[in-house]
């Protein structure tokens, strides 16, 4: 019994339940129209209070959020600058360039907490452990475990 309550404590369960794990953005539903995203292979990645936003030979990008029931809300949007003229590691996305979250299903609003940066919040709609819905204002996403 003893070993058995050694090997259980030594692994962190999941904070976030079913949500946490990696993604892979298949759909965007606006309205009755539907965009097939699996082809682009956009994937989230979702850990502790860390969201990793990834795609094969794209600088990846991250950001904070916090799930409150059935609400997920990513805020503090960054990206790790790799050019040696960015004088800061970590660059915030600013609501300017929001365009860059699209292709991953992110359509943020201003924080109007933190001027110039973005936030968003999803309801989750479903969370299993094979698939995963978002829904924000007149959008859905739809991810599959990867």
């Amino acid at each position: 019994m003893a070993f058995t309550l050694l090997f259980a404590g030594c692994e962190k369960m999941p904070e976030n339940g079913m949500i946490d794990g990696f993604w892979q953005l298949m759909a965007v539903e606006r309205g009755t129209k539907v965009e097939n995203r699996k082809p682009m292979k956009h994937y989230w990645s979702i850990r502790y209070n860390v969201l990793q936003l990834d795609k094969e030979y794209a600088q990846p990008m991250f950001a904070h959020f916090m799930k409150s029931g059935d609400y997920l809300v990513i805020y503090d949007l960054s990206y790790y600058a790799r050019a040696e003229t960015e004088s800061n590691d970590k660059m915030w996305i600013p609501y300017e360039k929001r365009e860059v979250l699209e292709p991953w299903g992110i359509v943020p609003d201003e924080d109007l907490k933190q001027p110039g940066r973005v936030t968003q919040t999803f309801h989750i709609d479903v969370a299993t452990s094979t698939e995963m819905v978002l829904s924000c204002k007149d959008y859905k996403l739809r991810f599959r475990r990867f």
